[in-house]
């Protein structure tokens, strides 16, 4: 979002303070802090502030309650650094504008809306979406004060706005499904917003959907007749008229508009038309036809458009559309001149040459024709200067061909195509640049269709998928493909992708006119490049990464170099800083980067992967303090070369990036470099629950520094594998790995590796129900960590050994070891040892029978983790929270705390701990057991078993089959109950868990005799 909100008022009122957002308790207190952060930084009277409070009769104590309110509200959020001034008799709460959300809502709006107004509607979404992105509740939504009521109801109406202003950008832009449904819900609220139930029906009917589109008419005509005796606007109910005629207008632009004055009469003459023949196959173009028709219409604005794009995309074809479409605009004619800027066998037309062939299309004979390019200049601004002409400059290379065409007055529009963004013609001409992007798929499988047929499309639809896909949604590709199957009938369309991805670019040459080619457009374009410049482009199509930081490349490409490639969409640009390659100009690329020194694109991976390996320190040393004695003491350490910002913000947006640069790595024969980026991602993936991905890039990393002969790596990556291996449940195959890194690390004397090797060794003995095994193992980690002075280690030690007290029905005893833990963590400042060890503290406090305590501990370790970004241990926390709230009775936060957290893991599929899995079936089926839907609770109860055997989680088995007893016994099958009852206390007594062995007793003498 870019914005740093602290203060939510667009929802629920929050505060975000150094844990994590924090909502006030008091409803009053709420109230206060609300209307003083919308007061925007003002003093606010005490008789003010009581008015909004109690409205127009306050209590005589009004003044003393509220002084009361604000000094409980300084106490209260001192820790989120928020600074309550009394300044003439009344408070002010002074912030930034950009640390409350509803101002940076209010900034988005604006920007959103201006766009709109100029026509601008690509430049609306971003910033409309942004806005809408904050709101996260109805406005106060927790906040019940007579002030409330009319600030909610004005904050409802400008999100109202933001919807529409929303929904009519993605309608022009071509997204017609998207925003039906936050339209349909605006319109469920508000029948009576007649702008929102226009563009649902436009938007309905551009989707295919005509009867619904009619169907929301019909329905609001009904509503308001009921309600007020009257019929629809006139927008709505002209907009109803078109869709019943099948309209052709309502294909492109957006809402209809009153209708314009009439156009002058047309000049006797026939205007000339100098236009090529309409293109049949264009397609997906509605949006930047639209944009050209807006820019056309308006007089106010800049009369020049500049249509960019990659060579092929379809430049010359839209603006040959836009000339047969809207031809009758232009009373003057309409002129086209190829300025040949990117012919492979012919020089650029010169301005001379280009301004006779306009002067001659105007009516001058050839022999009055100006031979200096300044007279012919002038004599084609006089003759254009009030005819009102279309002026299409195609293919134009550079903006000195440009500026001498451009015509007098301003009736006139010029249409400038260049595959090059022309910035000297942008910064001497007002312009407005239109960029042709490549087709969406449905849009080439149009193209497709359009040439071989439907009957072969359909025949093979995933073949056809294939092509649009293979030819990177390029027109000319597509066009090119389509060709070759249609004179070819009998071809398969499966062959041809076979040939496309044999040969990609040899494939989609030309036959009938090699010029055309693919290769030889795309050629057209390198060959204009600087030297510098081409190198750089070959050693970037070398690289395959999606995205890559402008800075990632510093090395080999300057920022010069990237300028002009981007100018030319050899490279684009979709965010500030980043760079991307068309699927095609990376082909063609790497086809020239063949004859290029091995060593040079060895060097210029080598310094892509540096620069992602020193923002991984960067971030991993801000991120995982935790993690660097580990890393420190196995890799050589780096000076500090690359700042990543928020680490969090760099490591998400750069996360494709780094999974893929360890196989780049690889396959660069930078072995070393390799397994250190993979050993650096650990912690980072770790930390994200992503156990998958950590599996994949530690067997990545382990398969390098064999290839190095790196013992210190090799140990390192079975210490991820087995992470990855304990946390989807195979145990087996963990203990394995653990094991392996532990005999590593003591070959070489790694006492590190072996610290951490052997404490998560001792996990999986936990979990498997081997408590001897697990306590032998923590207990050599707490020594190792201490002789390595390793604080934060010895924390974690002393949490798995209070897990194994809590597990052993001795909670007063884990909760010491907790205690101990926090002290460090406290002490060291580690948020994630905090974390757990609260959690932990939390599930010893509840078997304590410290019910209270162990809610507030469980509460505070969600908000912890919450801000660690570990979603798989806040669903944790939430499911152990609602068993809690069941055995105190509390449906309702049973309820709330199960939905959350089986919320986080339906977000989630696939990167969750089976064990936290089981735990949020347990949560749900104990508070169906409570509610009395016994069935229910058995059926979940059956899904849980079934995983824990095959994970080989015996302390979950025996924790099931006693809910299981629970369940059968309550539906009077007392048998079959007891016996499940005794197979999870025989479990739980061959495993050591006397607090399990104490609840199936608990739960056999409860059973009827």
């Amino acid at each position: 979002m870019g914005d740093q909100v602290r203060f939510r008022l667009l929802g629920p009122v929050q505060v975000r303070d150094g844990a994590g957002w924090m909502r006030l308790e008091r409803p009053r207190r709420r109230a206060v802090f609300a209307y003083l952060l919308q007061a925007g930084s003002r003093a606010v009277s005490t008789k003010e502030l009581g008015a909004a409070i109690w409205g127009a009769a306050p209590p005589a104590t009004a003044r003393t309650q509220l002084q009361n309110d604000v000094a409980a509200l300084r106490k209260e959020l001192a820790g989120a650094q928020v600074t309550i001034g009394t300044r003439g008799g009344g408070y002010e709460l002074s912030t930034d504008p950009t640390d409350v959300d509803e101002r940076v809502f209010q900034r988005h709006l604006a920007r959103a809306t201006a766009a709109a107004g100029r026509g601008a509607w690509t430049a609306v979404v971003r910033p409309a979406r942004t806005a809408l992105g904050l709101w996260t509740g109805p406005a106060l939504a927790d906040v019940e004060a007579p002030y409330a009521g009319p600030v909610r109801d004005r904050l409802a109406a400008q999100r109202a706005d933001a919807i529409e202003v929303l929904a009519e950008a993605r309608i022009r832009l071509g997204a017609h499904d998207e925003p039906i449904a936050m339209l349909r819900e605006l319109v469920d609220t508000d029948p009576e917003r007649d702008r929102a139930v226009a563009l649902l029906m436009l938007a309905l009917f551009r989707a295919g959907r005509r009867m619904d589109a009619l169907a929301v008419v019909r329905d609001v005509r009904r509503l308001l007749r009921d309600r007020h005796g009257l019929d629809p606007a006139w927008l709505v109910a002209e907009l109803e008229r078109r869709i019943l005629r099948d309209d052709p207008v309502l294909h492109e632009g957006g809402l209809p508009a009153a209708p314009p004055p009439s156009p002058p009469p047309a000049p006797p003459a026939t205007p000339v038309n100098q236009l090529p023949l309409d293109v049949p196959l264009l397609s997906g173009r509605d949006s930047e036809l639209a944009a050209l028709a807006a820019l056309a219409d308006d007089l106010a604005g800049p009369r020049i458009a500049l249509v960019t794009g990659i060579a092929g995309v379809g430049k010359t074809a839209l603006a040959v559309r836009f000339g047969h479409r809207h031809a009758a605009r232009f009373p003057g004619g309409t002129l086209f001149v190829d300025l040949r800027g990117y012919d492979a066998h012919e020089q650029p037309l010169a301005p001379l040459a280009a301004l006779h062939r306009l002067l001659v299309a105007l009516g001058v004979p050839r022999a009055e024709l100006p031979s200096d390019v300044d007279e012919a200049a002038a004599s084609f601004r006089a003759r254009t200067a009030a005819k009102g002409c279309l002026v299409v400059l195609d293919n134009a290379r550079s903006a000195a061909q440009v500026r001498d065409l451009l015509p007098g007055g301003g009736a006139s529009f010029v249409l400038v195509t260049s595959r090059d963004t022309l910035p000297g013609l942008r910064a001497s001409h007002a312009t407005d640049r239109v960029r042709l992007r490549t087709l969406r798929p449905r849009d080439g499988l149009d193209v497709l269709t359009r040439v071989v047929g439907a009957a072969r499309v359909a025949a093979e639809p995933a073949a056809a998928a294939d092509l649009v896909e293979l030819c990177g949604g390029l027109p000319l590709a597509i066009r090119i493909v389509a060709a070759n199957l249609a004179d070819a009938p009998a071809q398969r369309l499966d062959a041809q992708v076979g040939a496309l991805r044999a040969q990609r670019l040899t494939a989609l040459d030309n036959p009938g006119d090699m010029a055309a080619g693919v290769r030889s457009v795309l050629g057209s374009t390198y060959a204009g490049l600087p030297e510098q410049a081409q190198r750089a482009f070959r050693l970037l199509a070398g690289l395959p990464f999606d995205a890559l930081p402008v800075a990632a490349v510093a090395e080999f490409a300057s920022s010069a170099d990237i300028e002009r490639l981007r100018a030319v969409h050899l490279v684009e640009e979709p965010a500030p800083g980043r760079l991307v390659l068309h699927d095609l100009p990376r082909a063609f690329g790497v086809e020239l980067l063949a004859d290029d020194a091995p060593d040079a694109r060895r060097a210029a991976a080598a310094a892509t992967l540096d620069w992602f390996l020193d923002g991984l320190d960067a971030a991993g040393r801000r991120l995982y303090p935790e993690a660097e004695p580990l890393l420190a003491s196995a890799v050589a350490a780096r000076p500090p070369r690359v700042d990543p910002g928020d680490p969090r913000s760099w490591l998400a947006t750069e996360r494709g990036n780094l999974l893929r640069a360890v196989d780049v790595a690889r396959e660069s024969g930078l072995d070393g470099l390799a397994w250190r980026l993979a050993a650096r991602l650990r912690g980072y993936l770790a930390g994200t629950a992503a156990w998958l991905d950590l599996g994949a890039v530690s067997a990545a990393g382990l398969a390098a520094a064999e290839a190095d002969d790196a013992t210190h790596g090799r140990a390192l990556h079975h210490l991820g594998l087995g992470d990855a291996q304990r946390r989807r449940g195979r145990h087996s195959d963990a203990t394995g790995s653990y094991e392996e890194a532990v005999r590593l690390a003591r070959s070489v004397g790694w006492r590190e590796g072996q610290a951490v090797a052997v404490g998560h060794l001792g996990l999986v003995h936990s979990r498997m129900g081997d408590v001897p095994a697990a306590a032998q193992c923590f207990q050599e980690d707490l020594r190792l960590s201490g002789e390595l002075g390793w604080r934060n280690a010895e924390g974690v030690a002393l949490g798995n050994l209070g897990n194994l007290e809590h597990n052993a029905g001795r909670p007063v005893e884990a909760l010491a070891h907790f205690e101990r833990a926090g002290d460090i963590a406290r002490e060291t400042g580690s948020s994630r040892l905090l974390a757990m060890v609260t959690f932990n503290a939390g599930l010893s406090a509840r078997d304590a029978g410290q019910l209270e305590l162990a809610r507030t501990r469980l509460e505070s370790a969600a908000a912890l983790l919450d801000e660690l970004g570990r979603q798989d241990t806040v669903a944790h926390a939430y499911a152990e929270l609602s068993l809690l709230a069941v055995e105190r009775s509390d449906l309702d936060e049973a309820r709330r705390s199960g939905r959350l957290a089986a919320e986080i893991r339906d977000r989630s599929p696939g990167s969750f701990d089976p064990v936290v899995i089981g735990l949020i079936e347990l949560a749900e089926a104990e508070l169906a057991i409570a509610e009395g839907r016994l069935e229910r609770a058995l059926t979940v109860l059956a899904a849980t078993e079934r995983r824990s055997r095959e994970c080989d989680l015996a302390y979950q088995r025996a924790e099931v089959a006693i809910a299981q007893g629970v369940a059968l016994g309550r539906l009077g099958r007392a048998d079959a109950a007891r016996q499940r009852i005794d197979e999870g206390r025989a479990l739980a007594r061959e495993h050591g868990f006397p607090r399990l062995d104490e609840r199936a007793g608990t739960a056999l003498a409860d059973l009827p005799h």
